[in-house]
């Protein structure tokens, strides 16, 4: 196991055995914003693996070992959820770690992140930064057409990066012309991002393939 997924793997099993005891010995709004500076250093080391799909591996020991970091995280996830049952952010990053499970095949592992997402957004309709990173997962599965209201819905509240997965969106539902324009708005926004300028030339060269993941 490498340095760096080692001491990520140990921060994660401490704050899960945190999670069992803290919630009873102090202010539980205190104990969230803690627990969720971890979650989220952690979101960030495995999204370069298993972000998108398909997941990126150097080989299979590595694949076994983001895969366990991520069980410990969903356990931690889900601990911390039945304690915080109407907590957003922690729904938040729920859905986006079981978005990550999905991208491993894990059985159910879509239904619990839109159930986690839907609810998250039931409490925070206007959430931009949510709406762009629920749109997003949806964007990625067979299930994109229902991204396209929510993703347009982010962008309507300022998220610019949200036009770069709608692009996508609407360039499987049949309309490259509508893609490629919010491409073009989504460079406005990072006008350095070089997988957008490539998508957008596959596009109008007909020669873009998506991939795309069973929900």
């Amino acid at each position: 196991m490498t340095s760096l997924n080692r001491a990520g793997l140990q921060v994660l099993l401490y704050w899960l055995a945190v999670a069992f005891l803290i919630a009873s010995a102090v202010p539980r709004v205190w104990a969230t914003e803690v627990r969720l500076s971890e979650i989220d250093r952690n979101l960030g080391e495995l999204a370069p693996y298993i972000q998108n799909y398909p997941p990126q591996f150097a080989d299979v020991d590595q694949r076994k070992e983001i895969e366990e970091r991520l069980r410990v995280l969903l356990r931690l996830l889900d601990k911390l959820n039945d304690q915080n049952p109407n907590e957003p952010q922690l729904l938040l990053r729920k859905g986006m770690a079981y978005g990550m499970a999905h991208n491993l095949d894990q059985p159910r592992a879509a239904e619990t992140a839109i159930a986690a997402f839907d609810r998250a957004v039931s409490l925070t309709p206007e959430d931009r930064y949510l709406l762009y990173r629920y749109g997003g997962f949806l964007s990625g599965t067979t299930l994109f057409s229902r991204a396209v209201p929510i993703l347009q819905q982010s962008v309507s509240l300022g998220e610019p990066r949200a036009h770069y997965p709608l692009g996508f969106d609407y360039f499987k539902l049949g309309d490259p012309k509508k893609a490629v324009e919010e491409l073009r708005a989504y460079l406005e926004f990072d006008p350095t991002d070089e997988s957008a300028k490539k998508a957008i030339q596959q596009m109008e060269s007909g020669k873009l393939k998506v991939k795309m993941v069973q929900p």
